[in-house]
């Protein structure tokens, strides 16, 4: 704690935000965050990070209106959940449950209602595409950023 309120002040002082973007196993989840900025007692802003949260055991949704006014930005990626490991891939979330990030637009996540939840809380910072499939045959990232485009309008 002590640390991050150290990085926090000297961003502060340089003229920069500092922020925190939820990583799956390292201080996540909706609860553990607000005693994590709670202790740290600066302005801590978060990375909505589709996956992360998911991730985490939660709802991206529930998420954004835990921490309302506190997204600096956003990561937009795709994944299927499942309470079993249909994938192989081992994502397994801090409840017990499987996330599996796919081609944007093919999974479980609704982007568009995220995006549009963001902007009623006065969401105004970036979105980032996040796309880890791998396929070089696919149409993945421009399928990908029109779905982000048809979200932002």
């Amino acid at each position: 704690i002590s640390a991050v309120r150290e990085i926090y002040d000297y961003c502060e002082k340089i003229g920069i935000k500092a922020i925190y973007e939820p990583q799956g196993f390292i201080f996540n989840g909706i609860e553990n965050l607000k005693r994590f900025a709670s202790e740290v007692e600066r302005d801590i802003m978060f990375v909505a990070d589709f996956t992360n949260i998911c991730q985490s055991g939660d709802n991206i949704e529930d998420f954004i209106k835990a921490f309302p006014g506190k997204i600096a930005h956003a990561h937009i990626k795709d994944a299927v959940l499942s309470d079993e490991d249909f994938s192989g891939s081992k994502e397994v979330n801090l409840k017990g449950g499987y996330v599996c990030e796919v081609e944007t637009g093919t999974g479980e996540i609704d982007i568009k209602g995220i995006v549009k939840l963001l902007d009623s809380y006065g969401y105004k910072g970036a979105y980032s595409l996040e796309y880890g499939v791998r396929d070089e045959n696919s149409d993945g990232v421009k399928n990908a950023l029109k779905i982000i485009e048809d979200a932002l309008n």
